[in-house]
């Protein structure tokens, strides 16, 4: 790579450093004496004046001043205000404006430019400091601080922008990204202006800030070989071009971006891992080619490219900005207008032009783009790839997502996919790259369970402790099993690596206490049958009782009895009234306490009489059959019966003879079946079935029953 050239690009007094980024001067030492270094901010112990507008509205670090040892000095927005920490012999000094240290000296809106001038910083106690024009009081904490000097006592690097991860920056407040669009910065009495060109170091800074250079962009991610966005930008014939973004990705080849037509185009792509520029101004000829060298650009970080035109020429800044690659087409004519017809990201597959055919698969994001003749006549705009895409295909906007970047999808569970690129999945080791094959990795092999089972999991593995051993590995004593709770207590264990009494709590049962809850409570101590009780407690093994007066119980006689209290009403429920106590009974339950009927499961009444009368009909139907058929000897329907006083004919019955139609009155000395309490009975009769049957029935008396004779 080479230093950027300054007659490619237009010259520009202002700079936006991007989140990440950071410009940064080494120390300089003076020509006529190599020995004797000059700091960048020589003088600004005198006067220090600038101005920018930022995007991070949480504040953060706009200018870092290296010194010696352990010396700093620091300049940045901090609740929404200047703020300055300054390093001295370490001493730490705070200046802020207000009502103290917290306090700020004026209102610092990231929607608008603030102009900053600092006065007097040799004597801290008498600085002034100056807003937007406004005079404003400085409060400091350097009480009793010598004089500082920036010649003496800040011998370092200068960083502007934003944090630079590789310096040890001590900053106690100012830790994050400004994001600042810096107008200038102006040094001494004189007011020397810093040269943001002359810079040694640019990560992720561009010459120009854009008109939203707040804009925080979309991410998208492109997942297929033809996936594409069609950006709608100003493409009317212009003399220069400006496009910039961040990309991620691990594939070798893919288009980024290609905007052009038949008349012209200018195309970025990886081949190889290398960055190709592409520029033609004619649609004819030879292009002009060149790629870059050195570092891969598909590595799976976050890169930030700039791509600028003037005409005939093109250059490549990477995010440093250093120019990795440089073409010229034809004459390097500086004012030639560039004939398009889109611009797109990915690869439409619309056009054969460049040597790569498919679009890159990965990530993009902070989209910039602008097209002009004139520096005056059109700053970088940032684009929305979800909101100023016109057409796309392939394209998801709501993130960078890693895993859904292949094409095609990774075909193994074992395998997952890493921007644009098939991986084995982790916990699997690779066994061949081309076809990619994957084999488990037994996380088990290495027995990493000291004192217990292992069992191999994905990417993992889980350790079944014996119960004396705890932790990932089974190789802390449990201090549970060392030191048991006592009483049904639950032990839990702290996170400490040596087994103790301190190394594990124990949580009691109810009744228990105790580092180790083998103490028994004695609630009778604490007085807790006082009300409704006899004061009689008695307390025994995880608890306590109290001796109740009447009407009350309960562990500590606080529940009031009642009538009920001892269930009277049995199955029904129990009813408090003002004279005691009432019962509503359920079915087949009679009396106050809801006591069993004798005829309590007996079907009701309505239903017996219509059995009866049914069964009545069948019983005479049946008879006149067995008579017409011949099968009965004898037919007596029995008509009354009496009770004699005569001792020795105590029984009188009447029959009715069916085939003569006669009455017939027998006196009998017994009956032949008194226990069933029958009406009626023949002495003759052999067979009582019929007549027992209905008795068991229930059938009332005023129902004749027929007694029958078998042949």
């Amino acid at each position: 790579m080479h230093s950027f050239h300054p007659t490619v690009l237009p010259v520009h007094s202002e700079v936006f450093v991007d989140s990440g980024g950071y410009i940064m001067y080494h120390l300089r030492v003076q020509e006529n004496n190599p020995t004797q270094a000059v700091p960048l901010l020589q003088g600004a112990d005198d006067q220090l004046k600038f101005s920018f507008r930022h995007c991070n509205k949480d504040g953060g670090l706009l200018l870092y001043q290296e010194g010696s040892g352990n010396n700093y000095f620091a300049i940045g927005v901090y609740n929404n205000g200047i703020y300055m920490e300054m390093n001295l012999n370490n001493t730490l000094v705070e200046m802020s404006g207000g009502t103290g240290p917290s306090g700020v000296f004026a209102n610092v809106s990231s929607s608008r430019y603030t102009e900053v001038t600092i006065m007097g910083l040799r004597q801290l106690e008498h600085a002034n400091v100056t807003v937007d024009g406004r005079a404003v009081t400085l409060s400091t904490s350097a009480h009793g601080i010598k004089e500082p000097s920036f010649t003496t006592d800040m011998l370092g690097s200068l960083i502007i922008g934003g944090i630079n991860s590789r310096v040890m920056m001590r900053t106690e407040k100012l830790n994050k990204d400004l994001i600042p669009c810096i107008s200038f910065i102006d040094i001494g009495l004189e007011e020397r202006t810093l040269d943001f060109n002359s810079a040694d170091v640019k990560h992720w800074a561009s010459p120009m800030c854009p008109s939203n250079s707040c804009f925080s962009g979309t991410s998208a991610t492109l997942s297929s070989i033809d996936s594409y966005v069609n950006l709608d930008v100003d493409i009317s014939p212009k003399n220069q071009t400006f496009i910039g973004f961040k990309f991620r990705t691990r594939m070798k080849d893919g288009v980024l971006f290609f905007f052009g037509g038949p008349g012209g185009w200018l195309s970025l792509y990886l081949q190889n891992g290398a960055l190709v520029i592409r520029l033609n101004t004619e649609g004819r000829g030879r292009d002009a080619i060149s790629a870059t060298r050195g570092t891969p650009f598909n590595d799976g970080q976050w890169k930030e490219v700039r791509v600028v035109r003037q005409g005939d020429k093109a250059i490549l800044l990477d995010g440093d900005g250093l120019v990795a690659a440089l073409v010229t087409y034809g004459s390097g004519e500086m004012l030639k207008p560039l004939h398009v017809e889109a611009l797109y990201v990915g690869w439409p597959n619309t056009t054969t032009i460049v040597d790569v055919t498919s679009a890159l698969l990965g990530c993009m994001e902070n989209f910039i783009f602008a097209s002009f003749d004139a520096v005056t006549e059109s700053q970088p705009r940032g684009l929305s790839l979800r909101d100023s895409n016109i057409g796309s295909r392939h394209v998801a906007f709501e993130g960078c997502t890693e895993s859904e970047s292949c094409d095609p999808i990774c075909p193994s569970p074992d395998q997952v996919c890493s921007l644009g690129v098939c991986d084995c999945a982790p916990g699997h080791t690779e066994e061949t790259r081309d076809p990619l094959i994957c084999s488990d990795i037994d996380d088990c092999a290495g027995e990493p369970c000291t004192n217990g089972l292992c069992t191999d999991i994905p990417n993992d593995y889980i350790c079944e402790c014996t119960p004396e051993y705890k932790g990932r590995n089974c190789s802390v004593q449990s201090s549970c099993y060392k030191f048991p709770c006592n009483n049904g207590a639950t032990c839990e264990e702290n996170e400490t690596s040596s087994p103790g009494i301190e190394s594990r709590t124990c949580h009691c049962s109810q009744g228990y206490e105790g580092v180790d809850c083998s103490k028994d409570i004695d609630e009778c101590s604490e007085k807790k049958c006082v009300a409704n009780s006899t004061r009689a407690c008695v307390n025994y093994p995880g608890g306590f009782s109290c001796l109740c007066t009447d009407g009350w119980t309960g562990q500590d006689c606080s529940e009031e009895t009642t009538p009920c209290h001892k269930r009277p009403c049995g199955p029904g429920m129990c009813n408090v009234t003002t004279s005691g106590y009432n019962c509503t009974c359920p079915d087949g339950t009679i009396g106050q306490e809801c006591d069993p009927t004798p005829y309590a499961g007996q079907p009701p009444l309505p239903i017996v009489i219509g059995v009866t009368v049914v069964l009545t009909v069948v019983l005479f139907a049946l008879l006149y059959i067995l008579l017409k058929m011949g099968k009965c000897k004898v037919m007596e329907i029995c008509l009354k019966s009496k009770i004699l006083g005569d001792r020795r004919y105590r029984y009188r019955v009447s029959t009715m003879s069916i085939a003569t139609g006669s009455t017939v009155n027998n006196n009998y000395t017994k009956a032949r079946l008194p226990h069933y309490k029958l009406d009626c009975f023949h002495q003759n009769s052999s067979k009582f079935s019929w007549i027992i049957i209905l008795q068991a029935l229930h059938l009332p008396n005023s129902v004749y029953a027929g007694i029958l004779s078998f042949k």
